[in-house]
């Protein structure tokens, strides 16, 4: 499954699958995705769930999902074409992406440097 997970998360039976299954398979330490097939993947299933259960706000759903996506690995235009139009990533998440492609990857979170201060 790790080495195929790019075509799993194309498969339309991905937005049928339990909430925890998709965490579960989101979360795969050897998971070999292109994190924003991963972001599609997530994105169709959280439009199918909305659907099914009649809930109006995809932006509610998708944010049980953020954590389990490197968006700094999506490419900067996929970024500012496909992503940030929907406005479900929240604006720290989005910029510091931005930031860190912009850096070379040499960005830090606010979060990050945080940590890194208190040690």
């Amino acid at each position: 499954m790790d080495t195929h997970a790019n075509e799993i998360f194309k498969l339309n039976a991905f937005g049928l699958l339990p909430e925890h299954v998709v965490r579960l398979i989101l979360a795969r330490d050897g998971l070999q995705a292109d994190e924003y097939v991963k972001y599609s993947g997530v994105y169709t299933w959280c439009e199918h769930y909305c659907r099914s259960y009649e809930l109006a706000n995809i932006s509610d759903v998708m944010q049980n999902f953020l954590d389990l996506i490197q968006f700094h690995k999506i490419p900067m235009s996929l970024l500012l074409s496909e992503i940030y139009p929907t406005r479900i990533v929240p604006d720290e998440i989005f910029l510091s992406a931005l930031a860190y492609q912009v850096s070379g990857g040499l960005w830090m979170s606010v979060a990050e440097l945080s940590i890194l201060s208190s040690t």
